[in-house]
């Protein structure tokens, strides 16, 4: 399995996760959204992340667009308390840890 390239960005309501992938039929995605739990399968790309705070859970996420010409699937994952903020989301390391 490869881990994708991906960065992440929040605000109010949601955590956005923006996952590169080149040349994949993104209709066979799957994703588990579970308390502090994000995991995204698509052959071969899995990425598993655990935050700090916990997600709304949730059997797919509130929005998930793919962007054909950047090859970029944006998926929005709706925080269990609006206004709470997210701390160290660019340290992607401690994200990818198994928890």
């Amino acid at each position: 399995m490869l881990v994708p390239e991906f960065k992440l960005s929040q605000n109010d309501t949601h955590v956005t996760v923006q996952i590169r992938l080149p040349y994949v039929k993104v209709t066979s995605a799957e994703f588990y959204i579970e308390s502090n739990m994000f995991k995204f399968y698509l052959k071969p790309y899995l990425l598993s992340l655990g935050f700090e705070k916990r997600l709304k859970e949730a059997e797919e996420p509130s929005k998930a667009v793919y962007y054909h010409e950047k090859h970029l699937l944006s998926v929005d994952l709706e925080k269990e308390n609006k206004g709470e903020y997210f701390e160290n989301l660019n340290l992607i390391s401690s994200l990818l840890e198994k928890k």
